[in-house]
């Protein structure tokens, strides 16, 4: 399954500096981020950074009916700190790269944490400890909120468990 077709109609979708294909500047130095070496050397055909939730939304939208007729997989790079292969890189497919969906929002009077995709926990202890605060989270300060959040305790897959993260967020 070839990612051409995929990344052309993101490439219309998007505006421009979010797509970065294989074989760029751009695109090494975010292959290389990752925690391990060996998730550096799977080689995604193209690594999506994605700045806010209208891109996500895009996104969805456009690649719909290429993951319906099983044209495309992805992978999801969070802080890419999960030391298994596979997880955040795919190879010769997309990566969605959240880290620059960042923000962390508190609301103190009604125990609610906003916090985006693309933080690290680090940062979230960080800014509720200044309140006298905490959360449940990873066991390491480097960890992403995006891929935690979207697995279970078996790490990467989808949940049905009423203790999944997500579904203890609130709406907003």
């Amino acid at each position: 399954m070839s990612a051409a077709p995929v990344i052309e109609a993101l490439e219309q979708a998007l505006s421009e500096g979010h797509i970065d294909v294989q074989g760029t500047k751009k695109f090494n130095e975010l292959n290389a981020s990752y925690l391990l070496r060996f998730e550096s050397d799977i080689g995604p055909a193209a690594i999506v950074l994605l700045e806010a939730a209208e891109d996500v939304s895009m996104i969805v939208k456009t690649v719909k009916s290429f993951v319906i007729n099983s044209q495309t997989i992805f992978a999801i790079g969070g802080a890419s700190q999960q030391p298994l292969p596979g997880y955040a890189s795919i190879e010769g497919s997309i990566t969605l790269d959240l880290a620059l969906l960042t923000g962390i929002e508190i609301d103190l009077d009604n125990y609610i944490v906003l916090i985006s995709a693309g933080e690290c926990w680090g940062a979230v202890y960080k800014k509720l400890s200044k309140h006298r605060r905490g959360i449940t989270g990873s066991r390491s300060a480097k960890g992403g909120i995006g891929g935690l959040a979207m697995a279970d305790e078996n790490l990467g897959t989808p949940s049905n468990n009423p203790l999944f993260s997500m579904n203890h967020s609130s709406p907003y």
